[in-house]
């Protein structure tokens, strides 16, 4: 029998947030808080736990101004940068901000995942994943379908440098 060993390595994560802001976070389930409301404090509380400091977080809003170009999704609203220090802008972007429009998931993700292979080519050591926070269907921008979403995070993962989307709905 032949082995092989390999030594574990942990490397540092950097996460791009893509959060829905469509008309439909306006909504409120039995929390009593609507949907806006709840991921901006969940992305808020993860933001300034002393656990994920070192980890790099960014953040985009979609839609932006009703529009489809995935230029706008790969552009942050706040840089991806090193927790505790980049909270303070991640909770200024998300209380600049509030639900409008319909919803362009794929025009997002397809700019969240742009956005975060750029910044994974600069920062090799990093693994760079992609969280979509969304609440429903796409609703504008061909195509309007959740398996051509899908399509679009699966070819994340099969790129070089490697993108997974974590989706939070």
């Amino acid at each position: 029998c032949a082995a092989t060993a390999f030594a574990a390595q942990q490397r540092p994560l950097a996460m791009y947030v893509m959060m829905d802001r469509s008309l439909s976070m306006s909504g409120k389930p039995a929390s009593g808080l609507t949907k806006w409301e709840s991921i901006r404090a969940a992305v808020h509380d993860f933001a300034h736990d002393p656990q994920f400091a070192g980890v790099d977080v960014g953040l985009q809003f979609f839609p932006i101004g009703g529009s489809c170009p995935v230029a706008q999704y790969a552009k942050p609203a706040v840089p991806l940068a090193a927790l505790p220090g980049n909270a303070p802008a991640l909770d200024e972007a998300m209380a600049s901000i509030g639900p409008s429009g319909n919803t362009p998931t794929h025009p997002a993700l397809k700019g969240a995942i742009q956005h975060a292979t750029a910044w994974a080519l600069d920062h090799p050591d990093h693994v760079v994943i992609v969280v979509l926070a969304t609440d429903g269907e796409p609703t504008m921008c061909s195509p309007k379908d959740v398996p051509s979403v899908a399509k679009l995070a699966a070819a994340g993962v099969a790129g070089q440098p490697q993108i997974r989307t974590f989706v939070i709905g």
